[in-house]
């Protein structure tokens, strides 16, 4: 049995540590919080306070501030690149 494959090497709790899934989900996260800060800065967060804001809101000026298209489309792609990562979206 010396030269066996199975052995206690094989049910190592490190084994496997180099799957691309261990290196791709932080490399995501660093990704999408480094474009969300430097490039999309108000992008931040869920964006239902700010959906709530521009309801309530007695005029749609409120909208134009809180609600841009540059930042509805910073949110489709950041989360985007998370679902890919790996990562859930949303509250489950």
């Amino acid at each position: 049995m010396r030269g066996s494959s199975t052995g206690a090497s094989a049910c190592s709790p490190t084994s496997g540590n180099n799957t691309p899934g261990r290196r791709v989900t932080p490399a995501a996260a660093a990704l999408c919080v480094f474009v969300t800060r430097t490039f999309f800065r108000g992008s931040e967060g869920s964006g239902i306070p700010q959906v709530i804001a521009v309801l309530h809101s007695p005029t749609t000026e409120a909208g134009s501030h809180l609600l841009t298209m540059r930042i509805l489309l910073s949110k489709i792609a950041v989360s985007l690149v998370a679902i890919l990562g790996g990562f859930t979206i949303g509250r489950e």
